[in-house]
């Protein structure tokens, strides 16, 4: 996995972006910038989220390991406990799962990737990657890229075969895979005297062309790339009141573009979101780097974007303020929204034009992404741990700690519910939820079931 960005790294559940549109027998899932059509047959049609699926099967680890003593790991961290969660990704072709013997927290892991078939859960190929740090785990992708300090492996989602592979003469710190170019960073030498690299290339050969980045900081790091922005994000500690200061430079050129104080991320279209927490401010820029909107910040990393979406507007979540993606305007602020207030929140998903909140204080709200009007409240005690999920385009479905759920996005109402099945008296059993291809993946601690939209008859 690449470095993760400061939104990344608030996310408790799988964070996968799906759009699902059914009309007509038509199924269409967009997840990311990729783009994936199912038909259905011409007699039958998915029936959505709003009918409570069926449960096609449930992993069996002994079967997916390659030898006694294995279990899953987390794909993009390998050493790293995971309770479940990061257990498997969700592609194009198949469901990829890292297998191997248990390791010390953030120890390289001798890893083994398993290609998983989602009709029915067995192992459709295997391959061995060696020690690694990370992996990639981008959704509906035809490559993932895991790496170790010095070398890079890229393989095929559908295949297992190898791509491409390189070993550097630099630290590997992330790796991004978008289509078939790749983005390698890291460092050469150590501390402060140490250089900042960014190698691009083809999945066949991930560092055909090695960039140093002369005019970086000293101690500085690459924090983002972000390749359908054209940009990557250069962050560094300071000993000031600032605490970090970031610059943004363009992928293609390496040319500086700008510098600012705070950690920055790329959001929303054409925005960047700056934090400086020692401060207490956070703020939106333009392309340019130019402030447009300043505000207090309630905590580190306080701001959530909406990881779901299913819209043709996803306005920009920051603070308690929603905000055009393009232009940064103000729209409208709600309290739900912040979630440094004890009856604040956050929004894990954006549906059609309702956004939707999952308050502190035990609610899911729905409210009007463009006016802000609260259009319902539906209560949920447990609501804090709601993070992501998949959406239909009408019926979004979430994890909690009670189990798995569908909500209507328009009405408000809980349609149907799987309860978890942890049996341990006062144990907290956390549901994640993802998905492309129409299945729903289930992860609820270490165990991770497969369900499918009914289906039926086309009235048409």
């Amino acid at each position: 996995m690449t470095t993760l960005s400061v939104r990344t790294k608030r996310v408790l559940a799988i964070s996968l972006v799906a759009l699902a549109t059914v009309a007509s027998g038509v199924t269409s899932y967009v997840v990311g910038h990729h783009y994936d059509e199912r038909r259905e047959a011409k007699a039958m049609r998915s029936l959505g989220f709003g009918v409570r699926p069926t449960p096609l099967w449930t992993l069996d680890t002994a079967r997916v390991a390659t030898g006694p003593g294995e279990v899953l790991l987390s794909v993009a961290n390998p050493g790293t406990d995971t309770n479940g969660y990061g257990l498997l990704v969700d592609t194009d072709d198949n469901l990829i799962a890292a297998v191997g013997r248990p390791r010390a927290f953030n120890e390289v892991a001798d890893v083994t990737l398993v290609g998983i078939d989602r009709a029915d859960g067995h192992p459709i190929w295997r391959r061995p990657v060696g020690p690694v740090a990370n992996c990639t785990d981008d959704p509906v992708t035809e490559s993932i890229a895991c790496w170790s300090p010095t070398k890079v492996t890229i393989v095929d989602t559908a295949t297992g075969d190898v791509r491409g592979s390189a070993t550097t003469d630099f630290t590997v710190a992330s790796v991004t895979v978008a289509g078939d170019a790749t983005y390698v960073s890291g460092t050469r030498g150590t501390g402060f005297a140490a250089s900042m690299v960014l190698a691009t290339g083809t999945v066949g050969a991930p560092i055909a062309s090695i960039r140093t980045i002369a005019d970086a900081t000293p101690g500085a790091s690459i924090s983002d790339v972000v390749p359908d922005r054209d940009v990557f994000v250069v962050g560094a500690p300071t000993q000031d009141d600032i605490g970090s200061r970031s610059a943004v430079y363009s992928l293609d050129s390496g040319v500086r573009r700008f510098a600012v104080d705070g950690a920055v991320t790329a959001i929303g279209d054409t925005l960047f979101r700056s934090e400086t927490y020692p401060q207490g401010i956070e703020r939106l820029l333009d392309d340019t780097g130019a402030p447009v909107v300043t505000q207090r910040l309630s905590l580190p990393d306080g701001s959530f974007q909406p990881q779901v979406t299913a819209t043709d507007f996803a306005p920009v979540v920051m603070g308690n303020g929603v905000f055009d993606p393009r232009t940064g305007a103000l729209l409208w602020r709600d309290p739900v929204l912040d979630w440094g207030k004890r009856d604040g929140g956050i929004s894990p998903a954006v549906v059609g034009s309702t956004l939707i909140a999952a308050s502190l204080d035990g609610n899911l709200i729905g409210l009007d992404t463009r006016t802000g009007r609260r259009m319902w409240t539906t209560p949920l005690p447990v609501a804090f741990y709601v993070r992501s999920g998949i959406t239909d385009g009408r019926f979004f479905v979430f994890g909690d700690t009670t189990g798995m759920h569908s909500i209507d996005a328009v009405s408000g109402r809980i349609v149907w519910s799987v309860a978890s099945r942890s049996s341990s008296p006062g144990a907290i059993s956390l549901t994640s939820v993802s998905g492309s291809d129409g299945d729903i993946v289930r992860a609820e601690g270490n165990s991770i079931s497969v369900w499918r939209a009914r289906t039926g008859p086309d009235p048409t």
